[in-house]
């Protein structure tokens, strides 16, 4: 759907424009690392976990995405806890709530992030 316009249109997709929903998550990642509160952190993607309080699902695609929209996302920190057998490393589970600025419209929601960040 994102490169084939037959197949877009077929589907009801108005242009290949659409953007695939795992480079938003990407790209939201990359802005994270650059907050504040993480610039001088060492963080790698540890995994995805299901969340237990949202029927152990992970990400939700709520709407589409177009090159060109302005995104808006909100980070938050649902868990911490130490990496066992480690003192310098912990495990933080981050929320992303991701939601498209011209109609306030929400587009994406992502439990249990999970990274592995130096202490």
């Amino acid at each position: 759907m994102h490169q084939n316009p037959e197949l877009a249109a077929k589907e009801g997709i108005k242009n290949t424009g659409l953007l695939p929903g795992r480079a938003i998550i990407a790209r939201a990642e990359g802005e994270m690392t650059r907050l504040d509160i993480f610039s001088n952190s060492i963080m790698l993607l540890y995994g995805m976990d299901g969340d237990s309080k949202w029927d152990n699902r992970h990400t939700r695609f709520l709407a589409e995405v177009y090159a060109g929209e302005e995104l808006e996302v909100e980070y938050s920190i649902s868990d911490k806890k130490g990496e066992e057998n480690s003192e310098k490393y912990g495990i933080l589970s981050i929320d992303v709530q991701i939601t498209r600025i011209s109609d306030k419209k929400l587009v994406i929601v992502s439990h249990r992030n999970l990274y592995r960040i130096k202490k």
